[in-house]
């Protein structure tokens, strides 16, 4: 804006005092001034003063005047419009910088009309047309500075001042529309509440301005996420006749499902809470159709549920079962959506009864999933219905140790997906139903249980088949939790298959996974995985690779994660004492001190933790070779020079 104005003002300069008219001509100075004008109206948005101030008088004089000499060389009416409007609004606001020559000239002759309120809102109204479709932004500023001389010149009192408040306040709402300041939204909101007190009440216009400022406030409210808008929008309804807000509800319900689709796409609760508002809103006017109120009471729920399990607050999910139930009960033949209805009803009670810890709440759960998916129709999300239903007999399965449901529960995902064409939505479901399996066998076996083995295998068998599916989205942490599960389990029982199938996750997950922590601890997970396996097979290459990937993340760890980095440093001393153990026990040694030394090399020398575990290494490597007593003080020349 600084060197658009500087360019403008040496070209005024020169036409002024040497005469040469040429540098204020052409489309590039409109287009100059046109773009000073866009950023005056970015910076009027953006101003924390009162919208009628002048935001910067020696600009808007500049601009003015060039327009002024366009239109003397050339006729533009254009030209002369914006002219009238800027040197208008200097001569009402700052008089001084207007001399009384240019004054008589741009605002006398037939140009006067233009003072009187009458043709300063003739003025406005044509700037407002001018802009309409947004294609003229410079016209928009114009109107804006217009409207606010009228405004604050005739005041309140005025027998036209709510229709000059209200068309006022469609201008701001413009520039909200132009520039997404909600300063802008706040004006109009403010000019708008002007024109509806300014307006009697018997006049056939005030239905229609309440109605604005209604729709103002709803917008405001979703823009800024703001409830109390939303009363307020609703505090207003209450004072018109039913008849004449019946478009509110949808409005709001429109609000509640926006927010609600954008967690789910997402993940971002943000807008959890306006959408639970926007709903209750919504449910709170008596002329909402059945239907709307079953698909309100549902949507609620949702957002209610998701909200809970976001805050672990249990009040907040025993609103959600409510109003879930609530759902069921409106939803009477021959209204649609029952199926939905319980299936929120179920995912509710699940949540519920996690949060307050009663697993009676399970039964009951299950069942009414199981009603859902009996009765689905066409135009229900059979893919939800089934992940609800999986989702129940899962959580059933788990806390009851019952073989059955978890099985159950594999079937119902499996048929969720095959509705959805993809296994995307019930991924996390599918991961958490293996570390179930996982849980059975490790319960089984502390019991002595045969069955241990079979629900190992059934972990198993369930990844590989993620694995071998070969997905177009990357497996999520759940998954790599149920990674690290798998390694516990192995510690326990040794179940063939079991470590080979863990280190093809973690690979997976490596491979498909941008986010840099998960990735990180996931490839830790895989060390460790390999390293097992290379001590279960006395295979040195196997530990020789978990070394080498430790290595990197302590790398990538030192300068991003901190806190990760002494565990991995710690890790990597006991691989490379199992490296030592399993290879060539020279070379191995050698190896090992390389990988370390390059690791440590990232933390500052005389680290504590750094020495004790350099001596520890030094230690266990000295004392797995041949002829090395345990209590030997030679140490490798790393720990030497370390210390």
């Amino acid at each position: 804006m600084t060197e658009a104005r500087a360019e403008l003002q040496r070209r005024y300069a020169r036409c002024i005092d040497e005469g040469d008219h040429t540098g204020v001509l052409g489309p590039d100075v409109r287009s100059l001034c046109d773009r000073l004008l866009y950023d005056l109206l970015g910076h009027t948005a953006r101003a924390n003063e009162d919208p009628e101030a002048a935001s910067d008088t020696a600009l808007v004089l500049l601009v003015g005047s060039v327009h002024w000499i366009r239109h003397q060389l050339t006729g533009d009416g254009r030209d002369m419009l914006v002219a009238i409007v800027l040197l208008g609004h200097i001569h009402r606001m700052a008089p001084d910088f207007l001399d009384a020559e240019t004054r008589e000239r741009v605002l006398g002759g037939d140009n006067a009309r233009y003072a009187s309120p009458e043709g300063q809102a003739e003025l406005g109204t044509m700037l407002l047309r001018l802009f309409a479709g947004g294609e003229d932004p410079a016209m928009l500023m114009l109107s804006l500075i217009q409207w606010g001389n009228l405004t604050a010149g005739a005041g309140v009192d005025h027998p036209e001042a709510a229709k000059w408040y209200a068309l006022y306040s469609i201008a701001w709402q413009e520039c909200f529309t132009v520039t997404r300041r909600s300063f802008a939204l706040r004006c109009s909101i403010r000019l708008q509440q002007v024109a509806v007190d300014r307006t009697p009440d018997d006049d056939p216009r005030r239905i229609d301005r309440v109605l604005y400022l209604i729709r103002s406030h709803l917008g405001y409210g979703e823009e800024m996420g703001e409830t109390e808008a939303l009363d307020e929008a609703v505090t207003l309804s209450r004072t018109l006749d039913p008849q004449h807000t019946v478009e509110i509800p949808p409005f709001l319900r429109g609000i509640g499902t926006r927010q609600l689709s954008a967690y789910e796409s997402t993940a971002d609760p943000a807008g959890l809470p306006l959408s639970a508002h926007a709903f209750r809103a919504a449910l709170s006017f008596g002329s909402v159709t059945p239907q709307d109120k079953v698909v309100c009471l549902g949507n609620l729920s949702c957002a209610l549920r998701a909200l809970a399990e976001h805050m672990d607050d249990r009040a907040m999910a025993e609103e959600a079962v409510a109003a879930a139930r609530a759902a069921v009960e409106a939803c009477r033949e021959p209204l649609s959506g029952l199926a939905m209805c319980l299936a929120n009803t179920s995912a509710a009670l699940v949540v519920l009864s996690t949060l307050a810890e009663d697993d009676q709440l399970l039964p009951e759960a299950v069942d009414l999933a199981e009603r859902g998916v009996t009765a689905l129709g066409p135009e229900d999300d059979s893919g939800f219905c089934q992940n609800v239903l999986a989702t129940a007999l899962h959580r059933l399965g788990a806390v009851t140790n019952d073989a059955a449901a978890l099985k159950r529960a594999s079937a119902a995902l499996r048929c969720g997906a095959s509705a959805d064409g993809s296994f995307r939505r019930h991924a996390s479901l599918e991961a958490r139903l293996c570390t179930a399996w996982v849980q059975l066998g490790h319960a089984a076996a502390n019991q002595d249980d045969e069955s241990s083995q079979e629900a190992v295998k059934e972990a198993i068998g369930l990844t590989r088949g993620v694995i071998a599916r070969g997905d177009d989205f990357p497996l999520d942490d759940e998954w790599a939790r149920l990674g690290a599960q798998l390694l516990k389990i192995f510690q326990r029982m040794r179940t063939p298959g079991l470590l080979d199938t863990a280190i093809e996750l973690f690979r997976k997950i490596v491979e498909q996974n941008q986010e840099q922590d998960l990735v990180a601890t996931t490839r830790i997970n895989l060390a460790t995985a390999l390293s097992m396996q290379g001590t279960v097979e006395r295979e040195g290459e196997r530990i020789a690779e978990a070394a080498r990937i430790l290595v990197e993340v302590a790398s990538w760890a030192a300068v991003h994660k901190r806190d990760l980095f002494l565990s991995v440093v710690n890790n990597l001393a006991v691989t490379a004492g199992e490296l030592a153990a399993h290879g060539s026990a020279k070379r191995a040694e050698k190896v090992a001190l390389t990988l370390l030394d390059e690791a440590m090399a990232a933390l500052p020398a005389g680290t504590p933790y750094r020495v004790v575990n350099l001596v520890r290494l030094g230690l266990a490597l000295r004392h797995r070779q041949d002829g090395v007593a345990k209590d030997d003080p030679r140490l490798p020349g790393i720990v030497v020079r370390e210390l």
